[in-house]
């Protein structure tokens, strides 16, 4: 059932809950799909995917969430797990690099994912391209039974929001990025400090496995020699 307008938070509201749940992401695919989960979570939509691209312009989905997921990935008992630009809406999203808008003017014959969310129930869409560096390297699509906060007259609004959003994302990924890097120089020079107290080479062998694995939190480790 679609919330209305009054139940549903604020658009501002709803970008703060973005940020904060980015907090500690490390990965380019799970920020992604943070940022899609919880804007479903946050404007009650019935559904949201996020699609990324590989290496060869394919468009591969890493998360989808919302009630209307399980009707949508089940429908006819045939599941879309990738998209091309120009195949569907969310293909000439891909090779517009424009948000396209779904609703009940819209033909569901021209696109597959479009036809599984009407049969879930849904009544709006919009897929919405993520450009970096020139390249759409992602694509967001929502669902919902009922009219999108971030459409229509909020559009202009909602298209600044988003731009936050993705620096936050990108933020978040530069973050962890330099956590990563500040642990592994730690790591290191905790290495160096122990080695250098080894009386012999086998104890520095052992010193070394034992603390790179306890540095970086491995389960394992082993030596050959």
């Amino acid at each position: 059932v679609a919330a209305s307008a009054a139940e549903m938070p604020r658009d501002v509201e709803a970008v703060e809950k973005v940020i904060a749940a980015l907090e500690g992401v490390r990965d380019r695919n799970a920020a992604f799909r943070t940022v899609g989960a919880t804007l479903v979570e946050a404007l009650r939509l019935g559904y949201g995917a996020v699609w990324v691209a590989d290496d060869v312009g394919t468009f591969r989905m890493v998360g989808e969430s919302g009630p209307l997921a399980d009707a949508i990935a089940s429908f006819r008992g045939r599941r879309v797990d990738q998209l091309r630009a120009g195949a569907g809406f969310g293909g000439e999203a891909i090779r517009t690099r424009r948000v396209v808008l779904t609703d009940a003017s819209s033909n569901p014959s021209e696109c597959l994912r479009w036809q599984a969310a009407q049969a879930a129930g849904a009544t709006h869409g919009v897929l919405v391209p993520v450009i970096e560096d020139g390249a759409v390297v992602a694509l967001k699509e929502y669902y919902n039974a009922g009219p999108m906060t971030f459409a229509g007259t909020r559009r202009e609004k909602w298209e600044a929001l988003d731009r936050l959003v993705a620096h936050a994302r990108r933020a978040a990924l530069d973050r962890s990025e330099l956590r990563e890097t500040l642990d592994d120089r730690a790591a290191v020079t905790k290495v160096v400090t122990e080695i250098s107290s080894a009386a012999t080479a086998e104890a520095a062998l052992r010193v070394a496995l034992d603390t790179v694995r306890t540095a970086f939190g491995w389960a394992y480790g082993s030596y050959w020699r």
